[in-house]
């Protein structure tokens, strides 16, 4: 679920690419705020699981 989630960031960040003529894409529509959030959410459960794996070894 990470690559999916990495891959739609990718796709909201804006690029000059050879294919970036064409119409915005439908995540291009997130607002800033709400991308943030959900980075910042799932950066955060990383975190917190990892620190969990690692204090039960």
């Amino acid at each position: 679920m990470a690559a999916f989630g990495f891959m739609m960031l990718l796709r909201w960040l804006p690029s000059s690419g050879r294919h970036a003529h064409g119409a915005a894409t439908a995540e291009r529509h997130f607002p800033l705020a709400a991308v943030v959030a959900h980075g910042t959410s799932a950066g955060a459960t990383v975190l917190l699981v990892l620190l969990v794996v690692l204090r039960r070894v």
